[in-house]
């Protein structure tokens, strides 16, 4: 797996070993950073349920300003870290070894907000209207912000606004 563009273009990252994550499709990623253009630039973001990292990293490679992983498996969590060092891109990073809705309240209460925010939680899991619903709660995405979601199109999210 390589980052597709930016500063660290070409530069290949290590995937886990086990069907139970399964990073983001190269085409995937370019689409979705193809439709972000420019609005990562100089912005926070935040990668939950981040497996890998490669879409943390693809936006700090295309000038996002800073991001933030949360990841819940320690292996996981050690392979982002490896991967921030082979892109270069560490110093811009921070990663949480941590279960994603406390990784939401930790980051809320200490004001943090992020006009995009990723999220790829495990197909078939309740746990992505969980993790939108915190992060409603906790006013971690700003007016205008976007949630991105990667999921089965079995899996629906309520985003009924009278929420929160």
């Amino acid at each position: 797996m390589r980052i597709i563009a930016g500063m660290a273009k070409g530069r290949r990252l290590k995937t886990p070993k086990g069907f139970k994550t399964r990073p983001t499709s190269a085409r995937v990623r370019e689409s979705l950073f193809n439709i972000l253009g420019a609005r990562i630039i100089g912005r926070a973001f935040l990668d939950l349920f981040a497996g890998s990292g490669v879409l943390g990293i693809e936006a700090l490679s295309r000038g996002a300003a800073r991001c933030v992983f949360i990841e819940k498996q320690p292996r996981n969590a050690r392979l982002i870290r490896e991967n921030l060092a082979i892109s270069g891109l560490a110093e811009l990073a921070q990663v949480y070894t941590m279960d994603v809705l406390k990784g939401i309240s930790v980051l809320g209460r200490e004001g943090e907000r992020f006009p995009i925010i990723t999220l790829d939680p495990p197909y078939g899991s309740p746990i992505a209207q969980r993790t939108v619903d915190a992060l409603v709660q906790w006013d971690l995405c700003p007016p205008g912000g976007l949630i991105i979601i990667e999921q089965s199109t079995k899996d629906l999210i309520d985003l009924d606004e009278d929420k929160g």
